[in-house]
């Protein structure tokens, strides 16, 4: 499947990652990707509230590494941004839970190659959409089924 989709706001990106974690089972590993300021934990944000998780926990976990919430399934929030190109292998902290919750991973773009293969990959990459328009373009890419009346709003 792939799909693009606009956002025109930060609440509309947050309404696509809700709209997401509505039809996750709790094994998905999703790659969030995009520059700095794309929109990248305001979508995760929005899968945390639609797995029922109280949106005021979420936070970025840049120095922390991972932040584990409790919601429907387990959300297991990681990001790569400080530790970045020193990856060269795989991160323990996916391979220990891929199939013990949600896995969504800012900054992926460091750890693409290792997990190409996987099969609940949603790989996600957030682009601003340049000129005057200060939306964003959401490309999904996945061997997974996911409907684009998902993310429909009516």
């Amino acid at each position: 499947m792939n799909l693009n989709l606009y956002s025109g706001s930060p609440e509309e990106t947050f309404f696509f990652g809700k709209s997401l974690a509505n039809v996750l089972t709790g094994s998905e590993l999703i790659f969030l990707r995009g520059n700095l300021g794309a929109g990248k934990t305001i979508f995760t944000k929005g899968m945390g509230y639609g797995l029922g998780i109280d949106t005021r926990e979420i936070v970025s976990p840049s120095y922390t590494l991972m932040n584990i919430y409790e919601g429907r399934c387990k959300l297991f929030h990681i990001d790569l941004y400080r530790i970045g190109e020193q990856i060269n292998r795989g991160i323990p902290e996916i391979d220990d839970n891929l199939d013990a919750g949600i896995i969504a991973v800012e900054w992926a773009d460091y750890i693409k190659e290792y997990y190409q293969g996987e099969k609940n990959l949603i790989d996600i990459f957030i682009s601003f959409k340049g000129g005057n328009d200060p939306g964003r373009i959401l490309s999904i890419v996945s061997g997974l089924t996911i409907s684009p009346g998902t993310f429909s709003k009516t």
